[in-house]
């Protein structure tokens, strides 16, 4: 049995924002860890641009329950006042 799991962090420059997101790829729950100010929402997109999970909370941890969702890749974006950031994640 081998678990392959991967810890993905992204940084923007000009942007005072860092994300980390784990695992990638996700099967039962996905965490985004968001690091800024003036967070405006995080959201989960299909490829057909249907939003599943949005959470306009002001919380730096966010945890995305997957386990219903079917197999493929999604787009995560995260919004602050300072832009957006878009990142691929695959869901088994």
């Amino acid at each position: 049995y081998l678990l392959k799991t991967a810890i993905h962090e992204v940084t923007n420059e000009g942007l005072d924002l860092k994300i980390i997101v784990f695992p990638n790829p996700a099967k039962e729950v996905l965490t985004v860890n968001v690091n800024t100010t003036g967070l405006k929402y995080v959201a989960l997109i299909t490829v057909v641009g249907q939003k599943i999970y949005e959470s306009n909370e002001s919380s730096n941890i966010f945890e995305i329950n997957t386990a219903s969702l079917s197999s493929g890749i999604y787009t995560l974006k995260i919004a602050s006042t300072n832009g957006v950031v878009s990142k691929q994640i695959v869901i088994k």
